[in-house]
Parts: C-alpha cells; sequence; structure tokens
C-alpha cells in the first residue's frame, strides 16, 4: 500500500496488486483501525476474484 494518514482524518492509499484506490475521512470514534480494517477485507475480496 501507498499512502498515507493524513492529520486530521483524512487518508489516501493506492494498493497496486489490486489497482484499488482509498480515499476518505474518519471520525474520532471510528477513527483509523475500522478503515484499516476495511480496506483489507476490500483487497482480500478483489484479489480472491482476479483469476
Amino acid at each position: 500500500m501507498i499512502g498515507h494518514w493524513g492529520q486530521t482524518g483524512a487518508f489516501a492509499f493506492y494498493h497496486p496488486e489490486t489497482d484499488l484506490y482509498f480515499t476518505g475521512t474518519v471520525n474520532q470514534f471510528y477513527g483509523h483501525g475500522t478503515a484499516s480494517r476495511m480496506m483489507m477485507k476490500l483487497i482480500k475480496k478483489k484479489q480472491a476474484t482476479v483469476f
């Protein structure tokens, strides 16, 4: 993954193997942990569908 977490809860990442882009913002309740778990779920799902 290429990218970074912003100081104000914003994030932007790119996963070259699956050609997925992730951008968004998080609040104090859900935070970076929830966003990173969701990104990993989407990456795994995409990898499972690639032939």
